[in-house]
């Protein structure tokens, strides 16, 4: 059976690239998050509201759904049911439900536009189910409402239609050549177990070719997306080759004509101009290597030669390059033409196959080296995260058809948590510590209202939890105040733990993120001695004034210098105590009785004894 089941070109993106884009786009906001619907009933005697949030969809993509997209949905938030004469009942709900879709492609530029056919979605008979989850349950009388067949259906219709309006994604289908834009191309899906296939007919005045959708199989070979080009179609695929001849100043006259051979193509074209009529032919043949400075390399053995070595770089191979009129004119379009030989003809149709997945890039974050890269990393249009790193695999040319196999994998930022406050003990010991972390990419506290963050605080000496907090928050960030942290001699480590999770029902709980950071406490003084002095040398001009007015400059005099008597405790010390420097000197006691304090003052810090100049009494 053919791999292209007769179709001009087919296309095949497993279900995780689909999910991932899916994904990425619940994450920016691009689909919706948020559903919200106020409907009345019974003349106005019973008023129903709804504020859900959405999270991602999950797509199963299964042979056994009849053509179809199988979406799993499932949402949280308040239902607000409010009968004539009463106050409205409102509560914390849950529901589920899985939706059915055919997928409609539309061409749209050089692509398609997938969406959801609005005359083909349904839902689950058996769902949405509604589950209150918080606020108690619903009065009788409003739980009839909401158990009843009449607003499940009522809901039910509401998530049709909401899906119904949802923007198709555009999908960029550069990579099969011309086929994307030729005039009479139209498009069929078709879901198997794990993967979505697009088949591209084109029916045209040069070419008409195909397919029958029942035929269409799995083709990527491991692949996360993978594409096969009919030989039937290669000239309506490959027509740039006539174009480029074309915009040399020639006129293509029969062709060009391929024909496709294990590892090669053969080009046979007759073109004309003033200087007379050419019959061309030569062979086209891909190959992976190394761009390196100066050089580049064209060896087949370079690949089995270089075991586990990336390939960067792929470009085409011009041979047996024949022509049967050569005259003057035909020699400078023939310099002018072998330039097409090589990538300059491919490297749309091969860089597309990684914009037919982005659908668009705002930026890359790393920029292409040698001929075409093999790899790149970028993002979505309008996004900057996550990050998808799109690398080409495999091009091959066969007697069946042209194939290319692509990885794409998507990276999100690493969270961790970030301490926003000095960790020395002086500041801590006068304000919060205080640490905070940016939610994983997808989350948002702002919309999902069942997301709650736990902060726990421990010494590592201890163990001992020393601050806790547990709540749904607009930010990801909190305090700690330092009671009680320096209550011992050594200086204590400290673990700041973060979990984020979502609660769902008094048993239902999402572990969705943990992370945990260690803070060493600095002090550069040592706390087992209550007091501590310093002296250091330094050096002070040497000058002399003489009766007329005159200086005499001498060489610098060293003097050595004692600071006040400080205290080490914390709180009870002042700021300038950690700076000590010079000969540092502890002291276990004062080199006084206690109760000379006032009387010893001027040896004493006025702020660490007495909590400021202007203060008399004595803090121990």
């Amino acid at each position: 059976m053919d791999p292209h089941a007769g179709f001009a070109g087919v296309i095949a993106f497993g279900q995780q690239v689909i999910q991932e884009r899916l994904s990425a786009r619940h994450g920016n906001g691009q689909i919706t998050r948020r559903f919200q619907s106020d409907t009345s009933a019974a003349g106005g005697a019973i008023r129903v509201e709804t504020d859900f949030y959405i999270d991602v969809p999950r797509l199963t993509l299964s042979s056994a759904n009849n053509e179809r997209l199988q979406i799993a949905l499932r949402g949280w938030g308040f239902l607000t049911v409010t009968l004539a004469g009463q106050m409205p009942e409102r509560r914390r709900v849950r529901f589920e439900t899985t939706a059915f879709a055919a997928p409609l492609l539309t061409p749209a530029g050089r692509g398609v536009d997938l969406g959801l056919d609005p005359d083909r979605i349904t839902l689950d008979p058996s769902a949405p189910a509604l589950v209150t989850i918080g606020g108690g349950a619903f009065s009788p009388a409003v739980a009839s409402i909401v158990d009843g067949d009449a607003f499940r259906a009522q809901f039910a219709q509401e998530v049709i239609d909401a899906l119904a309006k949802q923007q198709p994604t555009r999908i960029d289908l550069s990579f099969v050549g011309d086929l994307a834009r030729a005039r009479g191309r139209s498009f069929v899906a078709r879901a198997l177990d794990g993967v979505l296939l697009i088949g591209v007919n084109v029916e045209s005045d040069d070419v008409t070719v195909t397919g029958d959708p029942a035929l269409l199989s799995d083709v990527r070979n491991g692949h996360d997306i993978a594409y096969w080009i009919n030989p039937a179609a290669a000239r309506a695929a490959f027509s740039r080759i006539g174009r480029s001849v074309e915009a040399t100043g020639a006129t293509v006259d029969v062709g060009p004509i391929f024909a496709l051979h294990e590892g090669s193509m053969h080009v046979f074209l007759i073109a004309s101009n003033t200087q007379g009529q050419a019959t061309i032919e030569f062979d086209l043949a891909p190959r992976f290597g190394r761009f390196l400075p100066g050089e580049r390399i064209v060896e087949e053995t370079f690949v089995e030669t270089t075991p586990g070595r990336t390939l960067d770089v792929l470009w085409f191979e011009s041979s047996n390059v024949r022509v049967d009129v050569i005259q003057a004119g035909w020699v400078a379009f023939l310099q002018g033409f072998l330039g097409v030989f090589t990538l300059g003809v491919f490297a749309g149709g091969i860089q597309a196959i990684v914009d037919a997945y982005r659908s668009g890039i705002e930026h890359r974050t790393a920029q292409p080296q040698g001929d075409t890269p093999l790899g790149q990393r970028f993002t979505l249009r309008g996004t900057s995260e996550p990050v998808f790193r799109g690398r080409l695999e495999v091009y091959e040319i066969h007697e069946a058809g042209v194939f290319a196999g692509l990885s794409i994998r998507s990276e999100v930022f690493a969270r961790s948590i970030v301490i926003t406050s000095p960790t020395t003990a002086d500041e801590l010991a006068r304000g919060p510590l205080t640490y905070r972390i940016a939610l994983p990419f997808g989350l948002t506290l702002r919309l999902d209202r069942q997301l709650r963050i736990r902060w726990t605080v421990r010494r590592l000496d201890t163990g001992e939890i020393v601050d806790q907090s547990d709540a749904a928050s607009l930010e990801g960030e909190s305090d700690l105040v330092a009671l009680g942290l320096f209550d011992r001699a050594s200086v204590p480590e400290l673990e700041v733990a973060c979990r984020i999770y979502r609660t769902l029902g008094p048993d239902v709980v999402e572990e969705l993120y943990q992370a945990t950071r260690r803070v060493r406490v600095v002090d550069p003084l040592d706390r087992r001695h209550p007091f501590v002095r310093w002296r250091h040398e330094t050096r002070v001009p040497n000058v002399r004034v003489n009766p007329d007015g005159t200086r005499d400059v001498f060489e610098s005099m060293r003097v050595e210098r004692f600071s006040h008597i400080h205290r080490t405790d914390l709180p009870g010390r002042c700021r300038f105590a950690s700076e000590a420097s010079g000969q540092i000197e502890y002291l276990d006691d004062l080199p006084f009785p206690r109760a000379q304090i006032v009387e010893r003052r001027k040896g004493l810090c006025d702020y660490c004894f007495f909590g400021g100049p202007t203060k008399n009494d004595p803090l121990i």
